[in-house]
């Protein structure tokens, strides 16, 4: 029984309804007065519950709850919501009575459509669904019920049923649960207690205290209970009922919250094992001046935790951080590729960090999303980054994420990092020879302890991911020329992967050609060309610098300007002949023309500088010759573009 009586107004649709209800609030020792009152003269008893000022909270039925809203009641309103079930029981004693045509009729003014398949499949009853717009729509709904030839109606609001029952129907009405209206009258309890404990700050404690998952209690330092959430009271209510103004004396001594109180000591993550149930506890002390200190305790069950990190994972999939592709979606049938494809299956049921390199074009990341797939984490994320299209500035904060105030225009809340999107699955990192030496530093660390530390953050997160990495560039090339850790390039260099160019598949193009060639024309819905296995042959004689991705390319084009005739395939020679043709002009292209953007003089030569650096990579003595300076004058400026972040 509560130790504090509270006057609950509840508003009765039927005599059951009040006989429940007042079995309840006699068994807690609550008072209430039920009023069986039409909707129509609802408004006005709700006004003179609120004059009176004696009830502080209302239960009521969905058409009553809906109702109140509508007219702004000032009263909190708990609702005692119909379910499935209620109306599958109601269906099923109709069937059971011998009735042979039923009709479930809905008032779909006042509340959400129940699932009618799903009770027919449960009850066996083919009924009819017949929705009514109110107390008006009787009459019409009752005429189209006998042209139905309908015996039973089993509706969900009294004045149908008695209207029924009055015009020869057999009618029954869909009762609510016990256990919902008891469970009603306790939420009103709970919300009125509120209300009456800080009238000042009723609504936002409401609001907070029902609408987080969190379970939050707070005790000051005398150890009385100030605020206790009803997600923290489904968790303690183990060795009695915590209340509101309750000392902690009071309570049991192998009671659950004084192990989560502990004096109430700062933590953060703590542990609490209470008889096999693990909780995680945060505790802060508050201090406000004025007033005494409170300690706030939050904390969780590790099994909520454990299901809650589930559904993420589960929302994660719908966010689309799922693979698109298997190596089934990987097309050709040289032996380079199949060789490829033979050795990435095998590369899938390891753990180990995966390189993947070739150039660009080739289906480096065709074969991330595959290996994913057939891996034992493919029910897990797959987080895609290409760490050549984030800035250098923000590739940290995105990589490991931050914390709120870590820096100028950070998020409340913070942000969780791509590594901790991707914990339990694969995360691939594309054109990995982008990473400044700062981030490659911080990747390290990461790859070697399985955590990370977000950026302005106090504490480690550990993580269960995957890598797989890519690259276009000459990784060791790059370590030489001092661009790329040495420690890190063996830390990805586990397992690698060198996906083979088109021309050393050549074999493939036409096969590749007349596949992509189905899809373009399905997608702009044309009749797709048929090009002789002659003009198919040519596709072999052009070496395809731009790999799969550059005869992909030749396909969307081909199929937008279209064929007149498939016989001579003019428009298929001459756009070879021009891919033919762009090649020739790249290669011959003057090797040593720079393209610098129109900026300040110091912004322009460090563009000249670093430019000239990727021409001249391997010889400073040549690369000062050529810019016309002295060795120690360009060492300065290429020790200020690795400072940067240039190099």
């Amino acid at each position: 029984m509560f130790s504090e009586r509270i006057n609950i107004g509840v508003v009765s649709p039927y005599k059951e309804f009040a006989k429940t209800a007042t079995s309840v609030a006699d068994k807690l020792g609550v008072a209430i007065d039920i009023k069986d009152v039409e909707l129509e003269k609802l408004e006005e008893v709700i006004r003179k519950w609120e004059e009176e000022g004696i009830i502080e909270a209302i239960v009521a039925r969905s058409a009553g709850a809906s109702l109140m809203k509508k007219i702004n009641a000032l009263l909190p309103v708990i609702t005692v919501e119909l379910e499935n079930i209620n109306l599958a029981e109601a269906v099923f004693k109709a069937r059971l009575s011998g009735s042979n045509s039923i009709a479930v009729v809905d008032n779909t003014a006042y509340r959400l459509q129940f699932n009618y398949d799903l009770i027919k499949v449960i009850t066996n009853t083919n009924f009819h669904y017949i929705p009514c717009d109110g107390n008006s729509d009787i009459p019409r709904i009752l005429a189209k019920a006998k042209t139905l030839e309908i015996s039973t109606i089993v509706g969900t609001w009294l004045p149908m049923v008695e209207e029924a029952d009055r015009k020869g129907f057999q009618a029954l009405l869909v009762h609510c649960s016990d256990e919902k209206i008891e469970k009603a009258i306790n939420e009103a309890w709970a919300i009125a207690k509120l209300r009456r404990y800080d009238k000042k700050d009723k609504l936002k404690l409401t609001a907070i205290l029902n609408n987080v998952n969190d379970c939050i209690v707070v005790i000051d330092q005398n150890g009385i209970i100030s605020i206790c959430n009803p997600a923290a009271e489904q968790v303690l209510n183990v060795n009695g009922k915590v209340e509101i103004g309750q000392n902690l004396k009071q309570l049991s001594p192998g009671h659950v919250l004084h192990q989560i109180y502990d004096g109430g000591k700062e933590c953060l993550n703590k542990l609490v094992d209470h008889k096999g149930k693990l909780l995680m506890v945060d505790r802060k002390n508050i201090e406000v001046p004025g007033l005494d200190a409170d300690t706030v305790i939050t904390f969780e069950s590790a099994e909520h935790i454990t299901k809650s990190e589930k559904r993420i994972r589960t929302k994660l999939h719908t966010r689309g951080l799922v693979t698109k592709y298997g190596f089934q979606d990987i097309i050709g049938k040289s032996e380079s590729i199949k060789q490829c494809i033979l050795k990435a299956r095998k590369y899938a049921h390891s753990d180990a960090i995966i390189l993947i390199t070739g150039e660009s074009g080739t289906g480096k990341e065709l074969f991330a999303h595959g290996i994913h797939r057939a891996s034992r984490r493919s029910k897990g994320p797959f987080v895609t980054v290409s760490c050549g299209t984030i800035p250098k500035s923000l590739m940290e904060s995105e990589l490991f994420g931050y914390e709120e105030g870590a820096f100028t225009g950070a998020k409340k809340g913070g942000k969780p990092g791509v590594f901790e999107l991707a914990h339990g699955g694969t995360i691939f990192l594309d054109e990995i020879g982008e990473l400044s030496l700062y981030v490659q530093a911080r990747l390290l660390r990461v790859l070697q302890e399985q955590e990370v530390f977000r950026v302005g953050g106090k504490q480690i997160i550990p993580i269960d991911v995957r890598v797989i990495a890519a690259t276009n560039r000459d990784l060791l090339k790059a370590v030489n020329e001092k661009r790329f850790r040495l420690d890190l390039f063996y830390r990805f260099n586990v397992l690698h992967l060198k996906i083979p160019t088109l021309r050393e598949r050549i074999s493939d193009a036409p096969l590749l050609f007349n596949i992509f060639l189905r899809g373009s024309s399905k997608r702009l819905g044309v009749t797709c060309p048929q090009v002789s296995a002659e003009h198919l042959k040519k596709l072999t004689g052009y070496n395809w610098p731009g790999n799969v991705r550059e005869l992909q390319n030749f396909v969307e084009r081909y199929v937008a300007l279209g064929e007149a005739d498939c016989q001579n395939a003019v428009t298929f020679n001459a756009l070879l002949d021009e891919f033919s043709e762009n090649n020739r002009l790249l290669k011959n292209d003057h090797s040593e023309k720079l393209s610098i953007s129109l900026g300040t003089l110091k912004e322009m030569e460090r563009q000249i500088v670093m430019q000239a650096y990727e021409k001249i990579p391997n010889s400073k003595a040549e690369l000062a010759k050529t810019l016309g300076i002295s060795r120690q004058a360009l060492w300065r400026k290429l020790k200020q573009a690795k400072e940067e972040g240039d190099l």
